[in-house]
């Protein structure tokens, strides 16, 4: 009897590789294009240790295909689908065995429009004392140097480019229409994940430069507006604690912190003063890294890449089949 799933699992990335464009590889020098590693974070067929066995053998697959693990967001995303075709008792020797026959398919996929960029299937064969057994050597089986599946990432990140290539002003225009209705993560997310490689990628990054502005001036002006709250209320420390939290990156939201850190001190009592001398102390401390240019770059990259990490993680839900006959 055949049992056919399908659910709306989300997935779990384990890993973000950052393709570089190795000499006599597809792309030109400065190409970076991200690829998501995902598995389900369950499922009824396969265990946790599994699961996250299945997950290593793509990031092997990635690794062997001259990509470097790195971290950051990434819209391109590769995952598995496992179709169990048979499972049966082999009897004999000192102890029987069960053995499974199954396809196993990676798909490497634009989160984004859903497109399917590439895909590649392997058959395999596992035998163990239980079902269990069977499929963890089924996957141990499946190797990070097979041919098929290095072409596979190799046809990803060419089909990668190509797809920015002929989308690249398209994504800056919805980019920047998210923008305007202040979805500031989902903007820069989708400019962040554009390759060097790509024609509009310089005409790309100023508008995520410019977004990114917005971003932090917006983000800066719903933070104050917290602090203030909590300074009406007279939660000083709590006030302080959420200016720390702003990303210091201009010299307006900087002159509107520093004026709220004067105003608040000169509401405090005697005793508050002790305590809000030492986390006006650590505050100064965390805020002299800003007072350098390079610093500065150095930050807002991260903060991007931050920003970028996160909201993908948060939009890997796909459709995932699992089919076992």
């Amino acid at each position: 009897m055949s049992i056919t799933m399908k659910k709306n699992i989300f997935l779990a990335l384990l890993s973000i590789a950052a393709a570089t464009a190795a000499a006599g590889q597809a792309g030109s020098s400065g190409e970076s294009i991200a690829i998501a590693v995902a598995v389900p974070r369950q499922s009824d067929h396969l265990n946790a240790s599994q699961l996250a066995r299945l997950g290593q053998k793509m990031v092997d697959i990635v690794a062997q295909s001259g990509i470097a693990a790195a971290s950051g967001g990434s819209e391109i995303i590769m995952y598995p689908e496992l179709f169990v075709e048979r499972e049966e008792l082999v009897e004999g020797g000192m102890e029987n065995l069960v053995v499974v026959t199954a396809d196993i398919s990676f798909t490497i996929r634009h989160m984004e429009s859903g497109k399917i960029l590439a895909s590649a299937s392997k058959r395999a064969k596992g035998a163990g004392v239980n079902r269990q057994k069977a499929l963890s050597d089924l996957i141990s089986k499946i190797s990070a140097g097979d041919e098929a599946l290095r072409t596979l990432v190799a046809d990803g990140r060419t089909k990668t480019a190509d797809y920015y290539a002929d989308n690249c002003r398209n994504i800056a225009l919805k980019a920047t229409s998210h923008a305007k209705r202040h979805e500031y993560r989902q903007a820069i997310a989708m400019l962040a994940a554009i390759p060097e490689a790509v024609s509009c990628y310089a005409h790309a990054q100023r508008k995520l430069e410019d977004i990114f502005a917005d971003y932090q001036a917006y983000r800066c002006e719903e933070l104050l507006r917290e602090a203030r709250s909590l300074s009406a209320g007279r939660f000083y420390m709590k006030a302080l604690a959420t200016l720390a939290s702003i990303d210091n990156f201009s010299a307006q939201c900087s002159r509107s912190v520093e004026a709220m850190i004067a105003d608040i001190e000169g509401k405090l009592s005697e005793k508050e003063r002790q305590e809000w001398s030492l986390l006006l102390r650590q505050y100064e401390d965390s805020q002299k890294m800003y007072l350098l240019e390079a610093n500065v770059k150095k930050a807002r990259l991260s903060a991007i890449r931050d920003i970028a990490t996160a909201y993908y993680s948060q939009k890997t839900s796909l459709s995932y089949n699992l089919i076992v006959k």
